[in-house]
């Protein structure tokens, strides 16, 4: 049976070590340095049972996409592991995988003693990259927490904003420019709301050979789209010292992994995750553009400081298909790009976008489909692109 085993476990206050071993048949799908890494800014845990859940968590899809089994001399928490198995559960029903418990070797650390680990938790935290959906999630939440203390209810919003790096552009596309100015970013609008900032980050990305899982997956998707995006979070989660009582988790998938067979971006998928800290999707269906029409009306300060770019290692470039139809939007929704964080060629970029897109049929554009039905245009599809030109023209 293929098998991946935890051979080491150390940790200084800040960070989580594993040092692990696999079985011949799943070195293909793994980079030679055995070495799994988790940080967190605010420190990490020093229980022995709860860092082995995060060499479990992270080496887990290997377990229910490929039939492995996970070793381990310390005893795991039965709640994560329980957890683990609804994911688990969940996903080969999805893809069609054969049905294995990775999970059935491991020691359960059930009773007192895991009753011991799990101390009070009153905080929550908002999984923030700066980005649409997360701003979008952000005045959400401060609108509930708003409503609640109006009637009295107590306020349910978030103090922590949590930035994980390495989730769109992994350490080696980017410049130490780049990886500090996110951070600095994502802090800076914790800071101006009075809330808790930290750090995560991981070597998820440095472990597996992302491409070679896709394989396991529909046409078109991957692993990262198909699973690890969100997974990813849950085990940088798993150690951190802060003790959340919930995580929210921006939605922002829905129309694409709908056309890829994912069911990563779901509710019903998320909500799974259980351990350590129950994860709650915000806005599942809520297509982009009403969300940036929220921000133009209710932060519009967000759009100062936003992060959309998958490309370029910046927040936002001219030139990508996210940072184009983004910015389309905001015209769209009838908003400035002067008092946005895109770069003054944007204008140009986009004009000469939609001078080609205009021309094409609507198929196939379903991104920048989205600007055309923002409120500040009328009439029919040609007659939008029309008014999108003029806007930007003016």
């Amino acid at each position: 049976m293929p098998f991946v085993e935890l051979t080491e476990l150390g940790r200084d206050p800040w960070r989580v070590r594993c040092r692990y071993a696999c079985s011949p048949d799943l070195e293909p799908l793994l980079w030679d340095n055995r070495l799994l890494g988790l940080a967190c800014s605010e420190g990490v845990r020093s229980e022995a049972p709860i860092l082995n859940g995060a060499f479990v968590s992270a080496f887990a899809p290997l377990g229910w996409a490929y039939g492995a089994e996970l070793r381990s001399p310390i005893p795991v928490p039965a709640s994560l592991i329980e957890s683990l198995r609804s994911v688990g559960t969940f996903l080969q029903d999805h893809y069609g995988w054969p049905r294995h418990d990775p999970f059935a070797s491991l020691t359960p650390l059930a009773g007192p003693e895991e009753e011991d680990l799990d101390l009070p938790r009153h905080h929550r935290g908002l999984m923030f990259s700066a980005g649409i959906d997360s701003c979008r999630a952000l005045i959400d939440l401060e609108q509930r927490a708003d409503l609640e203390q109006r009637e009295g209810a107590g306020a349910a919003g978030v103090d922590w904003l949590i930035h994980l790096s390495n989730f769109e552009n992994l350490d080696s596309m980017t410049t130490g420019e780049q990886r500090a100015d996110a951070l600095e970013t994502t802090q800076a609008v914790a800071q101006e709301r009075g809330l808790g900032w930290m750090h995560l980050w991981t070597n998820l990305a440095s472990v597996y050979k992302h491409n070679r899982l896709d394989e396991k997956f529909p046409d078109n998707c991957s692993f990262w789209l198909g699973l690890m995006h969100v997974h990813h979070i849950f085990t940088a989660l798993t150690v951190i010292r802060p003790l959340l009582a919930r995580v929210y988790l921006a939605g922002g998938f829905s129309e694409l992994l709908g056309r890829v067979g994912s069911c990563a971006g779901s509710a019903a998928y998320v909500d799974r995750y259980a351990y350590p800290a129950p994860m709650e999707l915000l806005h599942e269906t809520e297509m982009r553009q009403p969300k940036v029409e929220a921000l133009l009306d209710h932060a519009p300060e967000l759009l100062r400081s936003l992060r959309v770019c998958y490309s370029s290692g910046a927040g936002t470039c001219d030139r990508c298909r996210k940072c184009q139809a983004t910015a389309l939007m905001v015209v769209a929704g009838g908003g400035d790009l002067a008092a946005t964080s895109f770069p003054p060629t944007m204008r140009a970029a986009l004009v000469e976008r939609i001078e080609e897109l205009r021309h094409l049929p609507e198929e196939g554009h379903r991104f920048f489909n989205q600007s055309l039905a923002g409120r500040a245009l009328s009439g029919s599809r040609q007659q939008r692109w029309d008014q999108l030109l003029a806007r930007l023209k003016s």
